[in-house]
């Protein structure tokens, strides 16, 4: 047991050397914008990221090329992103939630590969 550990130890720090940066920039610069909550990689390379802090503080959603040249953002209704991912049939899924002075309630936000709501 104690050698697989020491094994699995030892792939993961060789693969931490391996590492590099593909691209870094500022791909969408909004004063509006708190932050990206998660990404996530689409079925041809891209990425998909969500966040919130919208207008009204509402969440977005933002689809970036493989090379960081941004395709396309989508704004939502109020409330976090908090997760994202890519369904078989390359529609997208956003999970979230919404809070006010009542309490709060989960959100489930499912769109085309172009970000439009269904």
């Amino acid at each position: 047991m104690r050698l697989l550990y020491i094994l699995v130890c030892s792939l993961l720090l060789q693969n931490i050397g391996f590492s590099q940066i593909t691209f870094n920039e500022t791909i969408y610069q909004n004063p509006l914008i708190a932050g990206a909550n998660d990404v996530a990689k689409t079925h041809n390379g891209d990425l998909i990221i969500c966040g919130d802090g919208g207008p009204a503080g509402s969440m977005y959603m933002l689809r970036v090329s493989s090379t960081g040249d941004s395709l396309w953002m989508k704004f939502y209704g109020e409330g976090e992103a908090n997760s994202i991912m890519q369904t078989k049939d390359s529609s997208f899924v956003i999970a979230g939630r919404y809070s006010n002075g009542s309490g709060s309630r989960s959100i489930m936000i499912k769109t085309n590969q172009n970000g439009d709501t269904l």
